[in-house]
């Protein structure tokens, strides 16, 4: 029993850390950034131009014609899925446990009797299941993972190839897993029927995101692909966790959500997680946003101090941020925890090469975020815990008209 709770309470550990690994300092290349700093170049004052939703589909890197020349921006930014962009909040479900025959099932595991566990956040509990072949367990909130027990183990010196599919890298890749070969465009229509599967409010959508390969020890592909959660084609943050500034122990400013799945075998997941799943509290669409070049210039007003910065990806997204009750002071992944949102636009820059395996495989360890909130035009960043200088750019010294 006691074994049992172990290996529980690292498994749990173990997720929570490759989740938060967002807000750590990107080791070694990122303790170099300071080069990046130079003369502040900001403006002291602009205006703010607004827009539709519609408007903003249409939107291009084309309608952006005097870019700061220090940073190098993605030749192509696509808005054309965003349905809407709402005063939206949402709450963690409080029952998912009712699920648990159903992804014992879908996981091609036996019938198993729970165990109920005390997790590392206080409060949470998760039902627990584990035998000779499979560990599972669930918490009431949704967060939840499934690994297979019989695996080989990861090459960790072994080059991790990285698909970013919002990039249009090219899925044209032969996969060698244990049991056979397939196209990665093959395994990837085969594990989103998988994922298709996943018990969720049907106003969310689920889509894959970035795949990494890596090798096991006997020279065989491990396949991880994340997937993406949006909402009326908003993404909800899957990267961007963030702690309170004021806490003596773990509590979560902004938190992160996604699904990642790992495949070493055709037709098989050995690796499945979940952060939580969400229901829907309110929901208000918003008529006007800060437009598209408005936000590149509150952007270049925070970097205004920096050169040599590259911008990955530009994505519309909702910030996700956990409401506490005053007397709490760590939890944050409690069954009906109220989740407030904030649509930004989310500038990802390039920060170090650093999906090493410690540090888990997510974007995170790779690229630092700028967040320019689309009502208000308030900046959210982590350049400093990812060991950049910040800039002397106010975003917050502007004029709207």
């Amino acid at each position: 029993m006691l074994n049992k709770k172990k290996k529980l309470i690292m498994l749990m550990v173990l997720l929570n850390v490759i989740c938060m690994s967002a807000c750590h300092t990107v080791p070694q290349k990122v303790q170099d950034n300071m080069k990046h700093y130079g003369d502040n170049k900001a403006d002291e004052k602009y205006e703010l131009t607004y827009c539709s939703v519609e408007d903003l589909r249409k939107a291009s890197m084309d309608s952006i014609p005097n870019k700061d020349q220090n940073i190098t921006y993605p030749t192509k930014v696509d808005f054309s899925k965003v349905k809407e962009i709402d005063d939206v909040a949402y709450s963690l479900v409080k029952d998912y446990t009712k699920y648990d025959e159903y992804y014992m099932d879908l996981f091609g595991m036996k019938k198993l009797d729970k165990t109920v566990f005390q997790g590392t956040w206080d409060g949470d509990t998760s039902d627990y299941f584990e035998d000779e072949k499979d560990i599972m367990w669930i918490n009431p909130s949704g967060e939840m993972a499934y690994i297979e027990k019989k695996k080989n183990e990861v090459d960790h010196s072994a080059e991790i190839v990285k698909i970013y599919l919002t990039r249009n890298d090219s899925t044209d890749h032969m996969i060698h897993l244990i049991d056979g070969d397939i196209l990665l465009t093959d395994l990837l229509n085969q594990v989103s029927e998988s994922v298709k599967s996943v018990k969720c409010n049907e106003a969310f959508e689920l889509e894959p995101r970035a795949v990494y390969i890596r090798k096991n020890t006997e020279g065989k592909d491990v396949v991880s692909i994340e997937y993406e959660i949006s909402h009326k084609g908003m993404i909800l943050d899957y990267y961007g966790v963030g702690f309170k500034d004021d806490f003596e122990s773990t509590q979560i400013e902004t938190m992160c959500s996604y699904i990642e799945v790992t495949v070493e075998k055709i037709s098989r997941l050995s690796y499945f997680s979940m952060l939580g799943m969400f229901e829907i509290d309110k929901q208000e669409p918003i008529d006007q946003i800060i437009d598209f070049p408005s936000a590149i210039r509150i952007f270049e007003n925070e970097v205004a101090s920096f050169h040599d910065l590259k911008v990955a990806e530009i994505e519309p997204l909702y910030m996700l941020r956990p409401v506490y009750e005053k007397e709490e002071t760590s939890y944050y992944l409690k069954a009906g925890r109220q989740i407030e949102t904030r649509p930004v636009y989310s500038f990802m820059i390039q920060c170090a090469d650093d999906n090493k395996s410690k540090n888990g495989i997510l974007e995170s360890n790779e690229y630092a975020y700028v967040n320019v909130d689309m009502i208000t035009g308030e900046v959210y960043t982590n350049l400093g815990d990812k060991g950049y200088g910040m800039g002397q750019g106010d975003s917050t010294d502007v004029e709207e008209n």
